[in-house]
């Protein structure tokens, strides 16, 4: 199969509410899509949709790179290894030093135009067993009451886990929170908290020992010195998950940390598909649980990202990608029914190309 053809494309999408990262508003989510044609007229879309406050590249930064990388795309030969995910595509893009949303967009493209061709959904197209039904980890945020609303909800809903940012106001109230929380939901719903290194040492001990009988299922980066990780658990016996860390820490360094439960892997940030199967098949064999994540793609990513999921995380572990209700519309129509996400469903959506403009 060779590329014939390679487009780009841009979205601007509403959101619900306006959302903040790290001190940056957007009412829109912007991002690219990246589609490539092989000569036989199939098509596979790819997602570039870097997070201002949570990459570091710019939306500038990676249109410029996708420009240069255009010529290289065009004509290129896929080979049949690249679905095997250990390997093969380092060796097909050994050349281009791409940055991380643009190497998980390319893949992601390449991937889903591999699946196009062979007439397969995506999931499939690995040859190995999946789940039909992802569990999502559902997201809280807002002010107190919205917070309790939304877990009502949520729990009514069906979802198995939820999940609320933390360290970011007064950690009394925090705690409070969390345990109201905890009031509205079964004691068999888990609770994930991040708080992205927000606390010192003692503050992350103070918080934990507070709510240590709420049943937290793991506090991710709860520290703002990951070598204080182990100290955290050792006085807490509360569970610790890593997410930035892994991207600049080395992974056999980490594994050896106790007290790290899970590790959230987004895909790109991580750097690509295959790496962060590389990453998956790393935890595991670690027994660390590998969370796979996304930072407000579209439903398009987030499909994509449920369908990897469906193959290579452990059956009863949740994903984030509960972002899909901030979107007022979106290009493509990625839902959860009952806290899970139906991926024989999903294999038979199609992008909603009216949501997107030429660049």
């Amino acid at each position: 199969m060779r590329i014939t053809s390679v487009r780009l494309l841009r979205y601007d999408l509403p959101l619900v509410r306006p959302l903040t990262v790290k001190s940056v508003n957007m009412a829109i989510r912007t991002g690219l899509i990246l589609r490539l044609t092989d000569e036989k007229g199939n098509i596979g879309y790819g997602e570039i949709a870097p997070l201002a406050g949570f990459h570091r590249e710019t939306l500038e930064d990676v249109l410029k790179q996708l420009l240069a990388t255009e010529p290289f795309l065009t004509g290129l030969l896929i080979p049949d290894n690249v679905v095997k995910l250990d390997g093969g595509m380092d060796e097909l893009f050994h050349s281009l030093d791409m940055l991380p949303t643009v190497r998980f967009g390319v893949e992601m493209a390449v991937l889903n135009l591999v699946a196009s061709s062979k007439g397969c959904p995506l999931h499939e197209l690995f040859g190995l067993p999946f789940n039909r039904f992802v569990p999502v980890n559902g997201l809280l945020s807002g002010n107190r009451d919205e917070i309790l609303k939304q877990a009502e909800y949520l729990f009514g809903q069906g979802y198995v886990s939820i999940k609320i940012k933390v360290g970011r106001g007064d950690i009394a109230s925090e705690i409070e929170l969390i345990r109201n929380i905890r009031r509205i939901i079964s004691a068999d719903i888990s609770i994930r908290l991040d708080a992205n290194r927000s606390w010192t040492l003692d503050e992350a001990v103070f918080f934990g020992e507070a709510i240590s009988d709420t049943g937290i299922d793991y506090i991710e980066e709860p520290v703002d010195d990951c070598r204080m990780l182990e100290a955290f658990h050792q006085r807490t016996k509360i569970s610790t998950a890593l997410d930035e860390t892994i991207v600049v820490c080395p992974f056999d360094s980490i594994v050896q940390v106790r007290g790290i439960k899970a590790v959230v892997i987004k895909p790109c940030f991580a750097g690509g598909v295959e790496k962060t199967v590389a990453i998956m098949k790393h935890a595991k064999k670690a027994n660390i649980m590998p969370v796979l994540s996304s930072p407000f793609n579209s439903g398009l990513g987030l499909a994509f990202i449920a369908q990897i999921a469906a193959v290579f995380s452990p059956q009863d572990v949740a994903v984030g990608l509960d972002t899909f209700r901030w979107f007022k519309q979106d290009i493509f129509d990625f839902h959860v029914s009952n806290g899970f996400a139906d991926i024989h469903e999903i294999g038979k959506k199609r992008i909603l190309c009216q949501f997107l403009k030429p660049c």
